[in-house]
């Protein structure tokens, strides 16, 4: 810790309510490269002065000061912290308020993609141990299921497919063909019957077992 900040805390021990003290204490934290405890340090500053004085013309700069805050957490990927912190100045402005509300959405839609990853890789495992056992029950059973329609088919198009694990010779490949029979075109929906299915064997040389659910 620097003499300056050591002094300037001392001072503001003293003079808790001069916003200039808060200031120098900042520009100290940010000669450091401490970026973030220099806006804390104006931000606390500014908010302790305005509960004395009343005046708004703080609100501004405390808006402006928290804002930045924020968004450094968020860009670094400490959404917690961000939503902490918006949290602590929500009533400062409808502008922290709002950043709040956003924050809480981004980190649900993060909690919910997390969840589906960690969904989709368990039923990728399941599929290959059935695969690798030659457990074809077990794989009618996955494919067909409610959680592999939410889980895979749903984000997969005509002729896409996954491969697992990426990077073995002996690989699962789950895909989506369609079946080019006239008789199986669906008028209503504009497209034939999409067949669900499981490879398993060498993908480079093309020696698969095809065992379609």
């Amino acid at each position: 810790m620097s003499k300056g900040i050591v002094i300037f805390n001392k001072a503001i021990e003293i003079e808790p309510h001069n916003l200039v003290l808060y200031e120098k204490l900042a520009y100290a934290y940010s000669l450091q490269g401490d970026e973030e405890k220099a806006l804390e340090t104006i931000y606390k500053g500014i908010m302790i002065v305005q509960e004395v004085t009343g005046e708004e013309r703080f609100i501004a700069y405390a808006e402006e000061s928290l804002l930045i805050i924020i968004e450094n957490y968020e860009q670094k990927g400490e959404l917690d912290k961000a939503i902490e912190v918006a949290e602590h100045g929500m009533e400062i402005s409808k502008v922290i308020e709002e950043k709040l509300e956003e924050l809480l959405r981004k980190r649900e839609e993060e909690e919910k993609r997390k969840y589906i990853s960690q969904k989709r890789e368990k039923l990728l495992e399941q599929l290959y141990q059935a695969a690798q056992n030659d457990d074809y029950s077990k794989i009618s059973l996955l494919i067909s299921g409610e959680e592999a329609n939410t889980i895979i088919w749903s984000n997969m198009g005509i002729d896409d497919s996954i491969s697992y694990p990426e990077d073995n010779g002996i690989q699962m490949q789950i895909y989506i063909k369609p079946v080019y029979d006239d008789s199986l075109y669906d008028e209503e929906r504009g497209y034939w019957y999409l067949n669900t299915g499981v490879y398993y064997g060498n993908l480079v040389n093309g020696k698969k077992k095809v065992m379609d659910g």
